[in-house]
């Protein structure tokens, strides 16, 4: 899966912005308007702010930093059942990490 598709998923699950609807070309959809400038898989100050956002669903976030890798842990309280779960990720830089923990505790599958 490359940046942009990841960026496309961002948009609609993490963001709950439309994506283009049939029978419009994609690049005259919202979601393209709202991609231009931004990259959440590749830019740290634009995956910050998922980072934000998860903070207000009172998600914890915990990033680690290794030699190579980045390493990203997602855990959220189920309410229904008093457990917690944990969404995580490893990448070589810390925006795609972020973007696919996310994405992981969004429910959506890489």
């Amino acid at each position: 899966m490359n940046n942009r598709e990841i960026n496309e998923l961002i948009v609609e699950h993490v963001l709950k912005l439309p994506m283009a609807q049939e029978g419009v070309k994609h690049s005259e959809s919202y979601i393209d308007g709202w991609l231009e400038g931004r990259s959440y898989s590749t830019n740290i100050s634009d995956a910050w702010e998922l980072v934000e956002k998860l903070r207000e669903e009172h998600c914890e976030i915990e990033i680690g930093v290794g030699e190579d890798v980045v390493n990203v842990f997602v855990q959220s309280l189920v309410h229904d059942d008093c457990d917690i779960k944990t969404y995580y990720s490893q990448e070589d830089n810390a925006p795609l990490a972020i973007c696919k923990a996310i994405l992981k505790y969004k429910g959506i599958t890489l």
